[in-house]
């Protein structure tokens, strides 16, 4: 070998191991670019999580909550029927008492009058029965 060939050769060698160098000290750069970007991404991810986890639960709390306030309703919409019916009867019921109550009402006025005018006869009678006796010397209290 000549020596302008051993010039040539640690050169080489010199600007090829820079250039190896290089490459791998830039793909580390780009790994530990990567590896600051990947925890960086986590760490603001976290709190998203959590709040996501925080509302998943609350929503199943709710679901449950309604599921048991629709069956509440239910059971008060099928009470308020059978309310309902109940009180339907029992206006028939107090009607039908009214209107017996009206018509007793009528025939104690009716009895009244008659009772009345029974005793005014009476009355009558027994001034007639006094005026035959004699006078009102003779009439009975």
């Amino acid at each position: 070998m000549n020596p302008w060939d051993i010039v040539g050769v640690i050169l080489g060698s010199g600007v090829i191991s820079t250039i190896i160098v290089t490459i791998s000290e830039r793909k580390k750069k780009k790994a530990d670019a990567a590896d600051v970007i990947s925890e960086a991404a986590a760490t603001l991810l976290q709190p998203l999580t959590n709040r996501v986890l925080a509302l998943e639960k609350s929503e199943v709390e709710k679901d449950v909550l309604i599921k048991a306030l629709q069956e509440e309703v239910t059971a008060l919409k099928k009470s308020g029927v059978d309310k309902d019916g109940k009180i339907s009867v029992l206006e028939t019921k107090l009607k039908r008492r009214d209107q017996r109550v009206l018509e007793l009402e009528g025939r104690v006025e009716y009895l009244q009058k008659e009772l009345s005018m029974q005793y005014l006869e009476n009355n009558r009678l027994q001034h007639v029965d006094a005026a035959k006796d004699g006078g009102p010397a003779h009439q009975q209290s």
